[in-house]
């Protein structure tokens, strides 16, 4: 009889961070979000992808006062900064892996 080993492939999450250059609150969001994929055994990997808020006038209305801001699989899960309280604490606890396996 032959084993077979089956291997889970955790789906990556898709991670939105809305800016604009030359925001500093941005860089630092962008530099914690960087910190988690550096952390792969602490925090589920993603793709990242950043859009200028300037670019569409309806993400400019939304978020202009609002920036930075980052939504995960289409959820808004932070903004502003993101170094201290709340902002930090959401991106943890969503990017998080479980403890003793893939989620």
């Amino acid at each position: 009889m032959q084993e077979t080993q089956t291997t889970v492939t955790e789906a990556r999450r898709q991670i939105i961070l809305y800016g604009k250059p030359e925001c500093p609150l941005c860089d630092e969001a962008r530099e914690v979000l960087e910190d988690f994929a550096a952390d792969p055994d602490h925090y589920a990997p993603f793709d990242l992808d950043e859009v200028d808020i300037r670019r569409d006038p309806a993400i400019f209305a939304a978020y202009r006062y609002r920036i930075p801001v980052v939504t995960i699989d289409g959820a808004v899960i932070a903004e502003g900064n993101m170094h201290e309280g709340d902002g930090a604490d959401a991106l943890s606890h969503a990017l998080a892996r479980p403890v003793g396996g893939v989620r």
